[in-house]
């Protein structure tokens, strides 16, 4: 077991932010899918997840866009 002064919490922090993340939009895809599935039939799920992935497609873009701008800014020398 690592001792006290080799547990980086920040990188330990971000990643569990990153997991909590990603285990939510998996629920909600999956639970807002099962439930329009139940209440309206098969065919409505599956444009609703249709909608659903393209909603998070365009979120991923845009985290993209983002993450692309910070690294050319680090880069350039104009961190934070």
């Amino acid at each position: 077991m690592p001792t006290q002064s080799e547990i980086d919490i920040r990188r330990h922090s971000a990643q569990t932010r990153s997991r909590m993340v990603r285990i939510g939009l998996a629920l909600i895809v999956v639970l807002a899918v099962i439930l329009v599935a139940v209440v309206f039939g098969l065919p409505a799920a599956g444009v609703g997840a249709l909608c659903l992935a393209g909603g998070l497609l365009a979120i991923a873009a845009v985290a993209g866009v983002l993450w692309l701008i910070r690294l050319i800014l680090t880069r350039a020398g104009y961190d934070e």
